[in-house]
């Protein structure tokens, strides 16, 4: 083995050496350098992030707004202007004050000027009925756009012409000779917008006033009411006379803003004792129970009680009961002093109303026994015996039949402060018992016929009507919502088409049943929770066998009846089944039930039987989103409809799109 050269391991040891300190002295350099500038390091690394991070920031901004731009864009494309040219003087110069001051709400609508106004508002200028043109296009709730120089002109007109009008008194000049604020503002509804009174007017009304006026701007154009209160009220007022040829149509934009805004103020329903009528017979051959009923009928005259009283001497109790009023009261001359009463029987109750009367029939009873209480108390307080029976009769009528001796009458002759009390007793003891049982008040099957001018003459229809109530309104809200994909703020609708349905009941109380409750029946009990119950089917009239038509719920609220087209459509429902088909007495009454509808509804074109709805698929009277689902709707068969189409060929009604 070869030795190193002596001094040759030092040597290299040395070299390593001298490189380490070089190391060092850089690494030193470099430590120092670094230590030197690190702040400057660090600050241009933070400047380098800041303005990365800023100029991410700025580009997202960029695209944010970009993407709005495009988005509010496209949104206005979609917007279109009620009143984009001036305004022809001439054209406005019919419109009411109401009416022009509409007109300014439609361009600040439009111009996105009422994003935070009142509710009712934006409601009226989307409605459908109100602005059937431009209810989708007219307001603005995104974005604000600038006055042009036509709105500020169109605005100017519309609010110079508004001053003339009540400066000149042209509308005022009736009203102001009407005392009663209820009376005043129901004749200003179809003029002017009831806002503008809420300080003043308005301030004067209860809330069950209110709730009396929202539904008499409906009720003076005959609108068909399925409450029992407003029904009655309406046929008092001789308004129910138009109920025939109802149609939303016929209410001016103005009346039906007023309705909403009036919605918006006091939504609550009012079904107490205030609107209701009261049937008063006393013999009039005797001056006191003249007197008595006089101040009776004054003291229920007030404008807090306001419960009308109606003389009708020779009224049937039963007829008076099912159409004008909620109580009657009989003052009659009798061998004691005594009160007893009739009860409603459950068998003249309309069968859509009978459950709810059946669960608080009890509530009869006790306005019945505080009324007995009261009357029985003044006369004791009189020392005069005064009896109450203990056997009580049931009818078509709830009502009390109050008999007085010969002396009572001349004791109340001679002592006015005995009469006034018995008045006034009687009085407050008639509106607690409206308040306590009017809501529960039910309405009465009806065996006369309406009978309505068609184009063949007077046609008789029935009212047989099914569970129509705040419930199956939501619920069929929900269904055109997951089924149309449309957010409705009414169920209403413009019919264009004619469905004509077999019930395949083969009578008519089975095939009323199968429609009558809110829900479909699943052996579960209705929920008030929309999410949680299934809209039940409906038409709007059945057709019994022998040919009498009945109308089961208003032919212009959608029904849940005919897939994809129950938004546009009135439905016919014939009695009987494939077993049983139509007869002729069927066939000649659809025939003329169509004929009246096509007069009342000069929009229906089309005439068909459940399954030829299926051609409509695709077309624009078609909207169901779900290519899957069907009612299962059933049809007469082809030889009906045939015969039915040649009996209106004149109409020209199409079968298909």
């Amino acid at each position: 083995m070869a030795r190193k050269p002596r001094g040759q391991g030092r040597n290299s040891q040395l070299k390593i050496t001298l490189r380490s300190a070089k190391a060092v002295q850089i690494c030193k350099k470099v430590f120092s350098f670094l230590q030197a500038n690190v702040k400057w390091l660090l600050v241009t690394i933070g400047g380098l992030t800041a303005a990365t991070a800023t100029f991410v920031a700025n580009f997202q901004d960029l695209s944010s707004q970009a993407t709005g731009y495009l988005r509010t864009h496209a949104y206005l494309q979609t917007r279109q202007h009620p009143f984009p040219t001036l305004l022809d003087k001439n054209a406005v110069d019919s419109w009411t004050t109401g009416r022009l001051e509409l007109a300014v709400y439609q361009i600040d609508g439009y111009l996105g000027h009422l994003k935070k106004g009142p509710k009712w508002m934006q409601t009226c200028l989307m409605d459908k009925t109100i602005f059937p043109n431009n209810h989708a296009t007219q307001y603005n709730d995104l974005v604000e756009l600038p006055e042009t120089s036509i709105d500020r002109q169109n605005k100017e007109f519309l609010w110079s012409r508004i001053n003339d009008i009540e400066l000149n008194r042209l509308e005022d000049g009736q009203l102001l000779r009407i005392n009663d604020p209820f009376e005043k503002l129901l004749n200003r509804s179809s003029l002017q917008l009831l806002h503008r009174y809420k300080d003043s007017e308005l301030a004067k009304l209860d809330k069950p006033q209110l709730y009396l006026l929202r539904n008499s701007i409906y009720a003076r154009h005959g609108y068909p009411f399925s409450t029992e209160k407003l029904e009655k009220y309406s046929n008092r007022r001789g308004w129910s006379t138009l109920s025939a040829a109802y149609k939303p149509s016929v209410m001016a934009p103005v009346e039906l803003c007023n309705a909403y805004y009036l919605d918006e103020l006091h939504p609550a329903r009012e079904l107490g004792a205030l609107g209701r009528g009261l049937l008063v017979r006393a013999p009039g051959s005797i001056i006191s129970s003249r007197f008595l009923k006089a101040a009776l009928c004054a003291c229920l005259a007030e404008p807090k009680v306001s419960v009308e009283c109606r003389h009708k001497p020779n009224a049937n109790e039963a007829d008076e009961f099912r159409d004008n009023v909620d109580l009657i009261i009989d003052l009659v001359l009798g061998d004691e002093n005594s009160i007893a009463w009739t009860f409603i029987d459950p068998h003249d109750v309309a069968r859509a109303d009978l459950e709810l009367f059946a669960i608080h029939e009890d509530s009869f009873l006790s306005a019945a026994l505080d009324f007995n209480a009261a009357l029985q108390g003044t006369f004791m307080s009189h020392q005069t015996p005064f009896k109450v029976s203990d056997t009580s009769a049931t009818g078509g009528f709830w009502g009390a039949r109050i008999e007085l001796l010969p002396q009572t009458f001349q004791t109340l002759s001679s002592n006015p402060i005995f009469l006034r009390e018995i008045s006034n007793n009687i009085c407050s003891a008639v509106q607690r018992s409206l308040e306590t049982v009017g809501p529960f008040i039910p309405r009465m099957a009806k065996v006369v016929p309406q009978v309505v001018q068609a184009q063949e003459g007077a046609l008789a229809i029935f009212e047989k009507p099914i569970i129509f109530d705040d419930l199956r309104i939501r619920l069929t809200q929900q269904y055109i919502l997951n089924h149309y994909g449309l957010s409705l703020l009414s169920i209403e609708l413009v019919p264009k088409i004619v469905v004509v349905h077999m019930s395949e009941n083969n009578t008519l109380a089975s095939s009323y049943e199968e429609l009558r409750p809110a829900v479909m029946s699943h052996g579960k009990k209705a929920s008030a929770d929309v999410g949680e119950s299934e809209l039940n089917r409906s038409v709007h009239y059945l057709i019994d066998r022998d040919g009498n038509i009945y109308s089961i719920m208003n032919d212009f609220y959608i029904a849940k009846q005919e897939t994809g087209m129950d938004m546009h459509a009135v439905g016919i429902s014939n009695v009987g089944s494939g077993a049983m088909p139509p007869t002729d007495a069927q066939i000649i009454a659809d025939a003329r039930l169509v004929r009246f509808l096509r007069l009342k509804y000069p929009t229906i074109r089309w005439l068909v039987g459940a399954p030829e709805s299926q051609a409509f698929a695709g077309s624009a009277l078609w909207e169901e989103r779900d290519p899957e689902y069907r009612i299962g709707a059933r049809a007469p068969n082809a030889d009906f409809m045939t015969a039915l189409r040649d009996r209106l060929a004149d109409l020209k009604l199409k079968s298909t799109p």
